[in-house]
């Protein structure tokens, strides 16, 4: 073999181990990304589909109201994202509600008063997860005076409006883990 062939895989050898060297903490990061995304994958729901009625009675300017409608999930197949890994992905929405779950009050006077019920499929679906919490309506309100964002049950103080009951179905048994 000439001097130059083996010089010439002398220095072929040096820059693959030093591209592979300079790689190894990508390659790591990019594995565990890979692993996840292949591998820590949540199981099927069993129960795909859903519907839960719901009741929800409030007070605005010292009258009740009464919303009943239906929150309906719908199992979508499985989502990856970068910041977040794999997780269940649902279409979830009201019925006759076409605001995704937000009941406007009164938009001449404010644009951004109206009670809003959260659509959480993974709750409803049986997440053991998920805290029931988060599927309890609230009332959203933007004080323009003062720059103030609330969100509560009770603003009679503020906009005259409060949640008076909340009556949603129980969550399904599901075999999420």
């Amino acid at each position: 073999m000439s001097k130059n062939k083996k010089a010439l895989k002398i220095i072929l050898t040096f820059v693959i181990i030093g591209v592979f060297l300079f790689m190894v903490p990508f390659l790591f990061s990019y594995g565990s990304i890979l692993k996840e995304a292949l591998f820590d994958r949540p199981s099927r729901p069993r129960v795909e589909y859903g519907e839960f009625p719901f009741e929800l009675v409030y007070e605005y300017n010292g009258q009740q109201y009464t919303v009943t409608e239906t929150i309906v999930c719908d199992y979508e197949g499985i989502s990856f994202a970068l910041d977040g890994g794999n997780s269940r992905d649902w279409n979830c929405y009201i019925t006759n509600n076409e605001e995704y779950g937000r009941y406007y009050l009164e938009r001449d006077r404010y644009e951004s008063l109206y009670i809003q019920v959260p659509l959480e499929a993974d709750y409803y679906m049986g997440d053991p997860e998920c805290n029931e919490d988060v599927a309890d309506p609230y009332i959203y309100f933007i004080d323009e005076d003062t720059g103030t964002t609330y969100y509560e049950q009770d603003l009679s103080d503020v906009v005259g409006t409060k949640i008076i009951s909340w009556k949603p179905s129980s969550p399904l048994e599901n075999n999420i883990k």
